[in-house]
Order: C-alpha cells, then sequence, then structure tokens
C-alpha cells in the first residue's frame, strides 16, 4: 500500500497519541526529523528511570485524567490515565501538554509597555510594584476577566477584587455559564450533572460531544464502549454540520443553526400531548406554550420534517434512561433558553439522568461562588464602553475569543491600565501595559474541581511535576501574595487553600496531593422545578426572522486554545484544504452555492456585524442548507508561527445580542452576507 500524504500525516498523528500502529520505514518520517531539527526549544530527550505521576490535564479544557513519564524530573510524555473518572483516553492537547511547556510564545519574564510602544522587560520587583501603584490609585474601579473558571485562583481572584471595594470579576463565555444560568433559574442549587454512563439513549442536541462539549474525552469512552459486542446505549446528534460527533452516531438530524430551541420544544410538545408532565409550578403555563410547537408548526419554522421529530419522541419515550444534552456547536455563546429546553425535556423524561452537582462553595474571606461568578455577562460588560481603571486578564484571552473583537479591543486600549497573567503573549497580553508570567500545566501547584458535564462532584489536584521557566510564578500563589500586599490576607499559600478545599468537600488532601482523584455522592434533585415558558417563548421567537445564510461554526480541538493557539505538533493535524497558503475554506452543500451563483473553488468575502472574512468554497454535502461553516481556532495575530496569520478568525463574524427573555449576550444566529470577489 503506498503512503501519500494524508496517510502520512494520519500516522504521525496517531503516533503521537499513542496510538499502536504498523511499522513504517525510517526514510518515510525524514521530513519530520528535518522539520523538529529545526525548533531549537525542544529539548533533548534525558536519558534515566522513567517514573510515571497521575495527575489530571489544565490544559486540555475536558480535565482528562494523565499518566506523565518522568525522567530525571524531566516531562518526556503523557498517556490518558484508563483510571481516571474523566480520562480513559487522550485528547489532542493533552498530547500536546508537555510540548507546550517549551512553547516559543511562552512569557518568561516581566514584561512592561514603554512609550514607543515596546514591551520591554523588567525585574519582578519593577512588575509589582507597578501593578500595586496602579491598583491602589484605581480603588474598586479594578475589573478581571479569568479563564480558569474551575479551579481555586478564580475564588482568589473574586476574594482580591472583594478586599478593593469590586465585585467586577467575569469568566469567559462557555457553555458552562449559559447552564449554569438555566439550572439555577429553574431550581437547581448547584450545577447541574449528566449521568452519560447510566444512560441507554442520548441525544446531544447542538453540543458537539465528542469533540468539544463539555468532559468530551469521558464522552468518548462513554461512546466507545457503547460500540462493543453487546449494544449500549445509543447516541443521537442533531445539528447543523456533520462534524465528529455526528459522523459516528447512530443518526444525525440535520438542524439549521439557532433551530435548536425550536426542536426542543418540539420534543416536549409530542411528549406533553401524550400525557408527560413535570413537578413545577408553571408547568399548566409550559404546557400551553408548547401548543405552538407542534411537529407541523416545527416544520415550518425549521424544516425539520415532523416525522423525524415524532421518531425522535418515540426513541426517547421507549428508552429506560434517558438523556439530553443541550449546547453550543463552538461551546459558547448558544444563550440559556435551549439549555432550558433541553433540561425540561430530561425533566418530562423522569429526569433519570440528571444530577446536582454541588460545588465546594467559598473557602476564602470575601470569596465570591462560583455559580455567582458565572452569573457575569463579559460579552455585555465589554460592549458598554464605559471600562475601569485597571483591568486585569487572568489566562484569558478576550480580544481574539470574545464576539467582536474589535470592540473588545477598544475596550481593552481605552482602560488606562491593563495587565495580564499568562503564560503566553496572546493577542490579550499583547494589548496590556504589563505582562507577568505565570506558571502553565505541570509547572506549578493548581487544581481543578467540577468541570461542567461531569456527572459527580469532581476535585483534583494538579501537581507540579516539572520546573517552569525561572522567572515564571504559580498563578495561585501569585494572587494570594498580591491580595496580602494590598493589604488583605487570604490564606499562607496555595496548599492551605487545597487543604481548604478539600475539608470543604470531605476529601483526602494527602491523598489528592499523590495525585489521587475526588469523587463525591451527588445531591438529589429539587422536588419541584420552575419551567420559565416565557423565557424560551421569546428566545424562540428569533428562529422565525433568520437570515437567508447562517453560520455554523466548527470547533476542532486540535487547534489549541484561545490563550495557547495552535500547539506546534497539532499543526500537522489541519487537514488538506483546509488551509491553502493562509486562507481558509467555507463549507456549502452544493444546493446553497448554486442557488447563490458560487462553485467549488470560489473566492468569497463573508460579512457580518463588524467583521469580514475571505475565504475558499467548499462544497460539502455535510451542511444544512442556508448555512456556512468555518472552522473555529484560526486567525490569531499574536503567539507563535505555528498559529500567527493562518486563516481568519471566525469570532470577528459573531454578533452579539441579547437573548430575549434571559437576557444573556448570545450569538448563536449569525446572519451572513456572502459576495463572491
Amino acid at each position: 500500500m503506498g503512503i501519500d500524504r494524508r496517510s502520512f500525516i494520519k500516522f504521525a498523528a496517531g503516533a503521537g497519541l499513542g496510538v499502536t500502529a504498523s511499522p513504517l520505514p525510517w526514510k518515510m518520517i525524514d521530513d519530520v526529523a528535518i522539520w523538529t531539527q529545526n525548533w531549537p526549544w525542544i529539548p533533548s530527550n534525558p536519558k534515566g528511570e522513567s517514573v510515571w505521576a497521575a495527575t489530571t490535564s489544565k490544559y486540555c479544557p475536558s480535565a482528562c485524567g494523565l499518566k506523565v513519564r518522568m525522567v530525571n524530573g524531566q516531562a518526556v510524555r503523557a498517556i490518558g490515565d484508563a483510571d481516571h473518572p474523566l480520562g480513559g483516553g487522550l485528547s489532542p492537547l493533552a498530547a500536546a501538554e508537555i510540548q507546550m511547556l517549551n512553547s516559543p510564545a511562552r512569557v518568561k519574564r516581566p514584561l512592561r509597555r514603554i512609550a514607543d510602544g515596546r514591551l520591554e522587560p523588567i525585574s519582578w520587583e519593577e512588575a509589582e510594584k507597578i501593578l500595586l501603584d496602579k491598583l491602589g490609585a484605581a480603588g474598586p474601579q479594578v475589573a478581571c476577566v479569568s479563564g480558569d473558571e474551575t479551579g481555586s485562583s478564580l475564588g482568589a481572584l473574586s476574594a482580591l477584587l472583594a478586599g478593593r471595594g469590586s465585585n467586577q470579576l467575569y469568566v469567559m463565555p462557555s457553555d458552562a455559564q449559559a447552564a449554569g444560568r438555566a439550572w439555577r433559574l429553574m431550581g437547581g442549587k448547584g450545577q447541574v450533572g449528566y449521568d452519560l454512563e447510566g444512560s441507554d439513549f442520548v441525544l446531544a442536541v447542538g453540543a458537539n460531544v465528542l469533540e468539544s462539549w463539555g468532559t468530551f474525552i469521558r464522552n468518548r469512552r462513554v461512546f466507545s464502549s457503547s460500540r462493543g459486542e453487546v449494544p449500549g446505549a445509543s447516541f443521537v446528534y442533531a445539528g447543523p454540520v456533520q462534524n465528529q460527533s455526528a459522523a459516528v452516531a447512530d443518526q444525525w438530524i440535520p438542524l439549521r443553526p439557532g433551530s435548536e430551541l425550536v426542536f426542543l420544544l418540539g420534543l416536549c410538545a409530542v411528549l406533553a400531548q401524550q400525557g408527560r408532565s413535570v413537578e413545577a409550578g408553571d408547568f399548566l403555563s409550559f404546557r400551553d406554550m408548547l401548543s405552538g410547537y407542534d411537529p407541523q408548526q416545527v416544520n415550518a419554522l425549521t424544516e425539520i420534517p415532523a416525522q423525524v421529530l415524532q421518531s425522535t419522541a418515540a426513541a426517547l419515550i421507549r428508552a429506560e434512561r434517558p438523556l439530553i444534552l443541550a449546547g453550543s456547536e463552538c461551546g459558547y455563546g448558544g444563550g440559556a433558553a435551549t439549555v432550558m429546553a433541553g433540561l425540561a425535556l430530561n425533566l418530562l423524561l423522569g429526569g433519570k439522568t440528571l444530577r446536582d452537582v454541588l460545588l465546594s462553595g467559598p473557602v476564602l474571606p470575601g470569596e465570591k461562588a462560583r455559580p455567582d461568578i458565572q452569573a457575569g455577562d463579559l460579552a455585555a460588560y465589554m460592549g458598554k464602553g464605559a471600562s475601569p481603571q485597571a483591568l486585569l486578564f487572568y489566562s484569558a484571552n478576550p480580544a481574539y475569543a470574545l464576539p467582536s473583537p474589535k470592540t473588545v479591543r477598544e475596550f481593552i486600549q481605552t482602560t488606562p491600565f491593563k495587565a495580564a497573567f499568562t503564560s503566553f503573549l496572546d493577542e490579550t497580553a499583547s494589548l496590556c501595559d504589563l505582562v507577568l508570567p505565570i506558571t502553565f500545566s505541570l509547572e506549578g501547584l493548581d487544581d481543578l474541581e467540577s468541570p461542567y458535564g461531569c456527572a459527580k462532584p469532581f476535585y483534583s489536584v494538579c501537581r507540579k511535576l516539572v520546573d517552569g521557566p525561572a522567572e515564571a510564578r504559580p498563578g495561585l500563589e501569585l494572587i494570594l501574595d498580591l491580595s496580602a500586599k494590598l493589604g488583605k490576607k487570604l490564606a499562607p499559600s496555595a496548599q492551605d487553600v487545597i487543604k481548604a478545599k478539600a475539608k470543604a468537600l470531605r476529601a483526602n488532601a494527602t491523598a489528592l496531593n499523590q495525585g489521587k482523584v475526588f469523587e463525591g455522592s451527588v445531591a438529589s434533585l429539587p422536588g419541584r422545578f420552575t419551567l420559565l415558558p416565557e423565557i424560551m417563548r421569546k428566545a424562540a421567537e428569533s428562529v422565525k426572522n433568520a437570515a437567508p445564510t447562517l453560520l455554523a461554526p466548527l470547533s476542532r480541538t486540535a487547534l489549541g486554545t484561545a490563550q495557547s493557539g495552535i500547539p506546534p505538533f497539532n499543526a500537522k493535524l489541519i487537514r488538506a484544504g483546509e488551509l491553502e497558503g493562509n486562507g481558509m475554506q467555507a463549507l456549502l452543500n452544493r444546493t446553497t452555492a448554486y442557488s447563490r451563483g458560487l462553485q467549488d473553488g470560489d473566492l468569497v468575502r463573508i460579512s457580518a456585524g463588524q467583521g469580514e472574512i475571505v475565504a475558499r468554497v467548499r462544497i460539502f454535502e455535510g451542511i444544512v442548507p442556508d448555512a456556512l461553516g468555518l472552522t473555529m481556532g484560526l486567525g490569531h495575530t499574536a503567539l507563535d508561527a505555528f498559529s500567527l496569520g493562518k486563516g481568519a478568525n471566525v469570532a470577528d463574524l459573531f454578533t452579539p445580542a441579547p437573548e430575549e427573555g434571559s437576557g444573556l449576550t448570545v450569538w448563536n444566529r449569525v446572519g451572513l452576507t456572502v459576495v463572491k470577489v
């Protein structure tokens, strides 16, 4: 069998991910050997005895379990930990985690902006003096954005701000934020959890469960176990693109972008007509609202065949323990109403696979609870135009990832003082007056509690396994030290915070520090919910006014995070045709393309709101009519040569607007103008 470029790339990727492959002549990988020799920042493999250390990935959004091979104090390889409750595999990010320790985009020294606009290195003493002086002068007019919503650093930041008289702490938007708002509004106490392991029929609506939604490595493990000789759970995916989840599911139900809410309400209507009900004070109002979403009316709004809606509802009814997962294609911006409809459908089916995952709660003086922090709306805050006196960024890159990045950049630039606590010189850090290096995953003591999607309370210590850059400081320790110097001592050390968190969860701190993972028991669901049908009805109204062409974002975990960019090894996973030179492709099905006078290979200008992208048309029948697919994770203007200038940033097209009913800023129904160049 011949080896073409695609086969070679698949082999190279598989080898890097620990996948067994047939032996190949070494001459077939000469080009990789030559290529990697030109990366002077990659250390050589050390010699010595191998020791394996268990931990949880802080880099991978799915928080998968890792076993890291250590040789003479150096990490040389990571594999998946099959015994980890969120493990069972290795994501492309976790596979690249060790490589990213030596990324050329790392911030290794404090930097300050000088008169000519450049960032120059300074000492930590100088950096701390600048930061303390600026925060002291700002008083309560200080705000902070965190890209870490699962670590104790988030609570420490809220306590630090409280000491300044500010409550302006925001997390980067995510499906967790939308679900948190929905769950709390409906009567949940903690964080909504999903028992995938106990389900026999999983319906994912908009949520790319095997690629980017929630604990997706754990989701893949559950999915894989259902494919054995003994039939397990059925998986159905409903969404606009035949993505990674749709391609392997038992069934793909094509939906127009933004129509997920109407589809879910249609399923609720079928169940309500068959006598299903929920213990809720407003159930009668909810049932009355559903009268506008019978199969024929849903078909008129979304073109989903009535038969598909009815057969899906029948399959859910036949299942003993069905589970509905509702989310957004790209992991954020989908709004609370769609999640509320998914939760209501779960409850109509008995709610057997829903869980109320209780969090540890505040352990520091002045700390806010995580759900209260998640309630803040960062996109709305940065869209106001009135910036604070000081703005802090902690492992967050809103200048790249938030909708309408141009507006976000203007907000940042008009803030008198801005500082970034970061491991990488990303787009946001590049706009700051002060850049402070913090350790990356595996380099400093950190922790991780109950990522969105898990079924039980979860807590893990992310262990320090290697030394980071000499001048990089562990983020949590830095926050504690900064708060103390500002006059509010929160805790003696990061280890003390972890002990307090472990105690609150009734976990064994010693075991946690040795790499063990804590899983708690789940609380019983509330005896009575509130369904809030008016929120869902108002949000669904916008489907009636959908644009002729709608954006369908495609998420690719391999393309890194907003803050780190594309891991160098993962650049090889970009498929042939996805990038031609530095241009990107726009997916259209044949009918949609021809109706707009376009053919495969045409160059088009795509615009929405303030943004514009130029891309090349690729005919792809795995996308619904009147939708245009674009890959997320490209278009960086900072970081390193592996990320810089490749394609365009899809967030440029995201058009933020308040969701009717809940008020949460959303961008899940973006109308596009497509013009041939």
